[in-house]
């Protein structure tokens, strides 16, 4: 009995299209984060951390760009983007960018290949945008390029495709995300409420030393995300437990948590409620009683002062913050370097013998990043004078 092998086509195996079974995953991460922590802590022009998109990459395009967008003042572009984000959802502001471009018949070709080879344009689109007169108080329709439209309304193309999309098929662009109902990868309702009793059986307590009321709960400063997540993922074997990323989504979301401390702080709670007890015990109209109430009067006043101390702390800082965002101002810091002796020999009689001191005191500018030195000898004035 012969052995027969069963051929298989490998060509037709691997034009099988095969199904991502993987969930879909954020675009961007966490690229807001860093951007703004880049933009808290430099007045220079944010850069773009996200993946560099192609362009269209045409001086023909940024030309045209240039000549439509001299059409408007800056103050009609500004109302151009008011009136778009004012509108009420998504779906409104999708019939208004509708109502902009015009599709057209393709009136003339001129394709490189042949027409059986060429991938031929169906359609061409003409842009517009509503321009307020300033004088007349009327607007006037203005034909724009896409790449001014995009900008002036301050969409992507992504969005623009999907509206031309529409637009050619004669149907309305509706926003259907959060309508479908399959969706497998959704974060369950036991799911979540294992999250949130977790986070509410941490014993939490108000801030004592913040001269307004104030909502938030503080947590032990010990304790961090990474921390809480892997007694998270201990506490729970019952329910599966979610990611990292979904840990910290919800507790950034749903609840009003920091972690804090403050020594001192912790140092006059303890003495106010040491002598509180010790005014409980005392009999009423004793020198004892007198002396402990001048001492919980005179702890409290230091606990007003340090709470005023601290504002005022915080209230500087927020000015300093803006500050730096300002070109208005500069920030410099100033140093001595390392004494110089004079003259830099290596022989070992230097040692035994005084040297003249060369002192170089710096001054550092922090946006530019450059040095200026002031150096002078000894013998004109000594360090610090």
């Amino acid at each position: 009995m012969s052995n027969v092998t069963e051929c298989v086509d490998s060509d037709a195996s691997d034009n099988t299209p095969l199904i991502n079974l993987t969930r879909k995953r954020k675009s961007f991460g966490r690229v807001q984060d860093a951007a703004k922590k880049i933009r808290n802590h430099t007045n220079t022009p944010l850069i773009n951390l996200t993946r560099k998109r192609k362009s269209f990459g045409r001086v023909q395009d940024a030309a045209k760009k240039i000549r439509n967008h001299t059409y408007e003042t800056d103050n009609q572009r500004k109302d151009i983007i008011t009136r778009f984000n004012k509108l009420h959802d998504r779906n409104e502001q999708n019939n208004h960018l509708c109502g902009l471009i015009g599709i057209q018949n393709i009136k003339r070709r001129r394709p490189r290949r042949h027409e059986a080879e060429a991938n031929l344009r169906d359609n061409s689109f003409v842009y517009k945008v509503r321009v307020l007169n300033e004088v007349t108080g009327l607007f006037k329709e203005v034909q724009i390029c896409q790449l001014a439209f995009n900008n002036l309304h301050g969409i992507t193309n992504r969005r623009v495709v999907t509206l031309k999309k529409h637009l050619k098929s004669g149907g309305f662009c509706r926003d259907k995300r959060g309508t479908h109902l399959n969706r497998p990868h959704k974060l369950t309702k036991d799911r979540l409420e294992s999250i949130h009793k977790h986070i509410n059986s941490f014993k939490g307590r108000k801030s004592h030393y913040s001269l307004k009321d104030s909502t938030r709960i503080y947590l032990p400063e010990s304790l961090n995300m990474k921390k809480m997540h892997q007694m998270y993922v201990e506490r729970s074997p019952s329910v599966k437990p979610v990611s990292y990323e979904t840990y910290r989504n919800n507790f950034l979301k749903d609840f009003n948590i920091g972690t804090d401390t403050c020594s001192s702080c912790d140092a006059t709670k303890v003495k106010v409620e040491s002598l509180e007890s010790k005014l409980r015990l005392v009999q009423s109209g004793t020198e004892g009683e007198a002396k402990l109430k001048a001492d919980l009067k005179r702890v409290e006043a230091e606990a007003k002062l340090h709470k005023l101390r601290a504002a005022t702390f915080y209230i500087r800082k927020r000015i300093q913050k803006k500050k730096r965002k300002s070109n208005d101002y500069e920030g410099i810091t100033m140093d001595y370097c390392k004494n110089l002796p004079t003259p830099n020999k290596t022989t070992n009689d230097v040692y035994y013998k005084r040297q003249l001191t060369f002192i170089s005191f710096n001054i550092h500018v922090l946006s530019s990043n450059q040095s200026v030195f002031y150096t002078y000898p000894q013998t004109i004035a000594k360090k610090r004078s």
